[in-house]
């Protein structure tokens, strides 16, 4: 809605400005007025460009345990995190800072009475984003500044959980049945899988302060759900049943030690 209201106003914007200088021009006035204009225009639509590289309404991810998927619901002044087993959780966002290709989120909690920080990456408009989770010491924060900080001063590359627009949601459960994976894609997939793990452990032992086993047990589940939608499958499977697609092949010459390594933590 917001968008839209900047569009309009764009088009109107660019309407005067036309007017103006076909109809408005004085010699003396001539080069300055359009200069000015054109300016004003470029200024304009940058702010229409900055309105459009924030998540806004609903985006969903994969979680494990109890609470299988989790969503946000963004608008201009709050993030409302629902979750399926437990009552929703409302938080007031006080700025949005654009650094170091991520998007940090400084969040505030009535709850916790604290500042937040929320890092997002590889933000894809109307389709996906990546959360990077991080340990409670560089989450919350007593006061603004010290969250300001922490954002100046972070340059970690993390891995994170994707989030999906909720219009890609209904893309991907248009794509096929996980269940009927060919053994040539369940192949990739279980390649995929297994270097995401494997990604994760080189970045663990490079930044231990940083690990958490349930961070780490939360990545691979997203994980396990995301790549099929990678190589184009519908991602909205049971646990149960993905783990029989993947069972079928333990005792495959060729597959049977890919799925051994993606079985095992």
């Amino acid at each position: 809605m917001i968008k839209d209201d900047i569009k309009k106003s764009a088009e109107r914007l660019a309407l005067f400005v036309c007017f103006v200088v076909q109809f408005a021009r004085t010699p003396a006035a001539d080069k300055i007025m359009e200069k000015r204009l054109i300016i004003l225009v470029v200024l304009f639509f940058g702010i229409i460009s900055h309105a459009q590289v924030v998540p806004q309404n609903k985006w969903y991810t994969f979680s494990y345990g109890s609470d299988k998927l989790v969503e946000y619901n963004f608008n201009s002044s709050t993030l409302i995190s629902n979750q399926s087993t437990s009552v929703s959780d409302t938080v007031k966002i006080i700025k949005i800072i654009n650094q170091n290709g991520n998007l940090y989120y400084v969040l505030y909690s009535v709850r916790y009475d604290k500042n937040i920080i929320m890092i997002l990456s590889e933000f894809k408009p109307d389709i996906s984003f990546i959360q990077l989770p991080a340990p409670e010491e560089i989450t919350y924060f007593n006061n603004l500044d010290s969250a300001l900080f922490f954002i100046e001063s972070d340059t970690l590359r993390r891995r994170g959980m994707t989030f999906y627009a909720e219009k890609e949601v209904s893309r991907l459960k248009t794509l096929p049945d996980a269940t009927t994976i060919s053994k040539q894609d369940l192949k990739k997939y279980l390649l995929a899988l297994n270097k995401s793990k494997e990604d994760f452990g080189d970045f663990r032992l490079k930044n231990s302060k940083y690990f958490n086993f349930m961070l780490f047990i939360n990545y691979v589940y997203n994980q396990s759900k995301a790549l099929l939608a990678v190589i184009g499958y519908n991602p909205f499977i049971s646990d149960k049943d993905l783990d029989e697609v993947i069972n079928k092949y333990k005792d495959d010459p060729e597959l049977g030690p890919l799925v051994k390594e993606a079985s095992n933590f």
